[in-house]
């Protein structure tokens, strides 16, 4: 289940930050709307994207309660975002922003099946598997499989401290990118990748198209 939030809680860590890594990979992006699920109060989208069509989600009615307050424009739903939900959009999609905080790759994954998208994409992700792999030692890569340190007992060890470390330490160039360049497959190319990390946070994006056929 994706993370939920009362309304009194923060959010957002450090979001200038995020919001100055987003602005980066937004030069590339095309004038469509933007998908915006685990939406919280609309922070983000207010920084970035208030001047788009935008069709957002998150499974805290409170939440998404502020965001239509503030995006009244907006079609919003509340929906657990692991899934897509807009079944039946047409509007091809400029942006999609998986601010997730644990695992934003099983709703992305549901979107790039279903959603509607542009010749041109601008992603990004908040990707907490780290704290995972470091502390917990069970962890599901970006692909939807469930993995777990050798000697790996639940509430009770988690497992081999060497291969957590090696895992969080090549996380992004051993198992993200390769999972993100497989998906793509012949048909998109990346046009710019950029990334940042926080703690055992991992915050990435990138703007990708389609090849021309």
């Amino acid at each position: 289940m994706p993370e939920t939030h009362s309304t009194i809680a923060k959010q957002h860590v450090d979001l200038y930050r995020k919001t100055l890594s987003r602005k980066r990979l937004l030069r590339w992006a095309t004038d469509g709307p933007a998908y915006i699920p685990f939406c919280g109060d609309g922070d983000l989208a207010a920084e970035l994207y208030s001047s788009r069509r935008l069709y957002a989600a998150d499974i805290d009615d409170e939440r998404t309660a502020v965001f239509e307050s503030r995006f009244p424009a907006a079609d919003v739903r509340v929906a657990d975002c692991d899934f897509w939900v807009f079944r039946g959009l047409k509007d091809p999609l400029a942006i999609g922003d998986f601010d997730a905080y644990a695992n934003p790759y099983k709703g992305f994954n549901d979107f790039w099946a279903k959603a509607p998208k542009g010749d041109r994409l601008v992603l990004f992700f908040t990707d907490g598997q780290g704290m995972n792999i470091e502390f917990k030692g069970r962890w599901h890569t970006p692909d939807g499989q469930e993995h777990t340190a050798p000697g790996y007992i639940a509430n009770v060890s988690a497992g081999d401290v060497s291969v957590r470390r090696a895992t969080y330490q090549f996380w992004f160039n051993k198992t993200v990118m390769p999972w993100f360049r497989e998906l793509l497959g012949p048909e998109w190319r990346i046009l710019e990748v950029q990334r940042y990390t926080r703690a055992v946070m991992l915050y990435w994006g990138a703007a990708i198209d389609r090849f021309e056929t």
